[in-house]
């Protein structure tokens, strides 16, 4: 059997954020938001703006994290506040690092688990987080309660950054589409959100950057967020468990066609991506034409990975069909 769930209120507009947060939050009657983003936004037309939306009777709570902020100290942080003045939702914003570091928060909050707290997620243009991976419960757990896709908070963002962005989500599409797991809307979504990566990643680099390129990015970065309930592919867990310094979307450009060459899928559905790609050599070296002329760092040890950094990532793979970690240890070492 298979259970689908998709427990979140997705707003998804240009210039939707300041309506969509004030109505979220006074439709429920939240008065005591924590908004937690990265202190690099302190001053931003991205804060101000959440500000903007935030009611003005609401008592609300800033945090900033600082770049090397350990999340537990932010949680601990977080917990503190709580005791002093309960807080009943947080605003996590701006960077994936900030929503993935509220969820932790949400959790440690919430001790009902029928009860927890509400979590309103607005991404920039570096996207989601990677989702929990215990099980698909914890998976359906970790989803924030809002989520406010507002492409326009995306115009002016670093092109790179962007582009490694939306190169993990496209990893994350064309793993979820070719899972094995039985999810005909996820397939859908997964598939969705490739095309617009295709069409759009390269665009980012030229004159054509702009609020079009930027919507579909966002469109495909939250198909690509919905997709992954069939489960995490071998690039995006090598690209974690290569630990916090490496973008995982610049090492899945370079790991993916590798990972595509070792576990050699078959059948209609990589003849679908190779026909979205317009590539006639195999989708492994489609995508390696594909991806090669990013501008990105072009190793491994370019992006300050080492030795013992291999070693850990391919034990991850320990117990997976797909990809064993002796083959998962020869992509990563290609790449070095």
């Amino acid at each position: 059997m298979t259970l689908i769930t998709y427990p979140t209120r997705v707003h998804f507009a240009d210039g939707v954020l300041e309506e969509a947060l004030r109505s979220e939050l006074e439709r429920q009657g939240h008065r005591h938001p924590l908004l937690l983003c990265d202190a690099t936004l302190e001053g931003s037309v991205f804060q101000e703006r959440v500000l903007a939306g935030v009611p003005r009777h609401s008592g609300r709570v800033a945090m900033q994290m600082g770049p090397l902020a350990d999340p537990r100290a932010v949680i601990r942080a977080v917990e503190e506040q709580h005791a002093e003045r309960p807080i009943d939702v947080i605003v996590a914003f701006g960077s994936s690092r900030a929503i993935e570091v509220g969820r932790k928060c949400r959790r440690a909050l919430s001790t009902d688990r029928e009860a927890r707290l509400d979590l309103f997620a607005v991404p920039g243009a570096d996207g989601m987080p990677d989702p929990c991976t215990r099980n698909l419960e914890s998976w359906r757990m970790g989803l924030p309660s809002i989520l406010i896709c507002d492409p326009t908070l995306t115009l002016h963002a670093d092109r790179r950054a962007s582009q490694a962005a939306s190169v993990l989500s496209l990893a994350r599409c064309l793993e979820s589409y070719l899972a094995v797991a039985f999810n005909p809307p996820a397939d859908g979504m997964a598939l969705d959100g490739f095309l617009r990566c295709i069409r759009n990643i390269h665009r980012l680099n030229d004159s054509d950057d702009g609020l079009a390129v930027r919507r579909d990015l966002m469109a495909a970065c939250l198909n690509a967020m919905l997709a992954q309930e069939k489960g995490l592919g071998p690039a995006q867990l090598l690209a974690r468990a290569l630990g916090a310094g490496p973008e995982p979307g610049a090492v899945a450009r370079l790991i993916l066609p590798g990972i595509l060459a070792a576990v050699a899928p078959d059948g209609e559905k990589p003849a679908a991506l190779c026909s979205m790609m317009g590539c006639a050599l195999g989708l492994a070296e489609g995508m390696r034409d594909f991806l090669e002329d990013l501008p990105m760092q072009r190793s491994l040890s370019d992006m300050g990975v080492g030795a013992d950094d291999i070693d850990r990532a391919a034990e991850a793979m320990e117990g997976r069909s797909d990809l064993p970690p002796a083959a998962a240890r020869d992509i990563l070492e290609s790449v070095f």
